[in-house]
């Protein structure tokens, strides 16, 4: 995950996040970005100062759930996935089991 300001575009930081990143979404209220990656994890990044951010976790979500929406009232991330059928074919995206769409939700 690289990190820029924003006024500047310098390069603020750059962290190591989980495989096949999709999406991210930041909070600003608790001052914190999650990046939902395609490998089942969730890389939840914490903004220390305006010049510092760490990781603060990695949770683990389901693989395939890349996409990633906030609710800014709860503070709960959700992530839509299904469970996916074995793709004979590396570069092939492995096709969706029908009828086992769901939503993950994240919050404390």
């Amino acid at each position: 995950m690289i990190i820029l300001d924003a006024k500047t575009g310098k390069q603020v930081a750059a962290l190591p996040i989980g495989d096949g990143a999709d999406g991210v979404v930041f909070d600003p209220v608790i001052k914190t970005a999650y990046s939902s990656n395609g490998d089942g994890t969730i890389t939840v990044v914490k903004e220390v100062s305006a010049d510092k951010f760490v990781i603060q976790e990695t949770l683990r979500s389901e693989p395939g759930a890349r996409t990633i929406a906030l609710d800014l009232h709860t503070h709960h991330i959700f992530l839509p996935t299904a469970t996916f059928e074995k793709s004979i074919v590396a570069a092939q995206r492995p096709k969706r089991v029908l009828g086992t769409f769901r939503i993950l939700e994240f919050g404390r």
